[in-house]
């Protein structure tokens, strides 16, 4: 199971809003079964990876090149896992 982004205004970034939103969203996917929601961010957004951590995800890696952003580039990713409360933490699936 992996989650988009959250698009918020600035005006509620750093509120606790975005954290909250993805709580309420990964108990839900958790109590419907799944053992593990994967996220990810562009490398270069700090802030995202910064909230992804919060909520307590390990990060796997980079996954290189993958996406073509609006102006060309290629997007790298930071990938990151978060794992079923309550289950052995398994970071399988490394990316670099």
């Amino acid at each position: 199971m992996e989650i988009g982004g959250t698009l918020l205004a600035p005006a509620v970034w750093e509120t606790g809003v975005n954290t909250a939103v993805k709580r309420l969203l990964l108990a839900v996917i958790f109590r419907h079964g799944a053992q593990w929601v994967e996220l990810q961010t562009d490398e270069r957004n700090g802030r995202s990876a910064a909230a992804i951590r919060k909520l307590g995800a390990t990060e796997l890696g980079i996954r290189s090149e993958h996406l073509v952003r609006r102006d060309g580039s290629r997007r790298r990713s930071r990938v990151f896992r978060l794992d079923r409360p309550g289950l052995p933490s398994k970071a399988a699936g490394r990316w670099r």
